[in-house]
């Protein structure tokens, strides 16, 4: 079984050439493909990063041009639906890779040492008021030190 960490994937579009190898890697049958859980998730929360600001740009735009118009705008946006997008970027990355579930101890021992940034998790950005915020730090399953204890 080829199991790979956040540091292979990271960034992954199911439509690259990679994807494509690993997919082929996978339907071969002479290889078992996989991420773990807690991967599958950080993949798709890099996909969903940017949604909410650029669902609520448009709402912006919208609004502005309402404003602007003798008349209401036939335009609309449907209301933002994170989960809905989560779950298809974690049906599109089901695609390519078996998933493997992640032990309660695996996700909370990860859970401490990105709040400690503690090897294997590294430090994205600094941002030195307030000390790190979600997502500047990443966690790598797999990588030695990384299980749980």
């Amino acid at each position: 079984m080829i199991i790979f960490d956040t540091n292979a994937v990271n960034l992954l579009s199911p439509s690259s050439s990679r994807a494509d190898l690993i997919r082929k890697l996978r339907q071969s049958g002479h290889h078992r493909v996989a991420v773990p859980w807690m991967v599958l998730e950080e993949m798709a929360a890099h996909k969903a990063r940017h949604y909410p600001d650029r669902h609520q740009a448009v709402l912006n735009s919208l609004a502005k041009l309402e404003a602007d118009l003798p008349w209401k705008p036939e335009s609309s946006l449907e209301p933002l639906d994170l989960e809905r997008f989560l779950d298809y970027w974690r049906d599109e990355y089901r695609k390519i890779f078996e998933v493997i579930e992640t032990s309660d101890a695996a996700i909370r021992r990860g859970f401490q040492r990105e709040a400690m940034a503690l090897p294997p998790a590294k430090r994205v950005k600094d941002h030195s008021e307030g000390g790190p915020r979600c997502g500047d730090l990443v966690f790598c399953p797999g990588v030695p030190g990384a299980e749980p204890g």
